[in-house]
């Protein structure tokens, strides 16, 4: 964010919120350009052989094992359904 202060030539002392620079500059959140690239990611391990170990990876499941006690934590698959819905 310094940088992009120095290149909008925004002082600190003007006290503008990061969310508005990124605004002024054009430049999507963080958030976003994770999610984009979570999903271009997720389009190229689907596009892959089967052999291949990230896709069998991905879609496998554990066959033996326990799980803690307590709330769930999420997974990765669990992510991307939030992103898509």
């Amino acid at each position: 964010m310094h940088c992009l202060r120095k290149i909008a030539h925004i002082k600190w002392q003007e006290h503008i919120p990061n969310t508005a620079i990124t605004e002024r500059c054009g430049i999507t959140s963080t958030e976003a350009l994770l999610q984009t690239s979570q999903l271009r990611w997720i389009g190229h391990v689907i596009r892959m052989d089967d052999s291949r170990i990230p896709k069998r990876t991905f879609y496998g499941q554990l066959e033996n094992g326990s799980r803690r006690h307590g709330g769930q934590l999420k997974r990765y698959k669990d992510n991307l359904k939030n992103i898509l819905n």
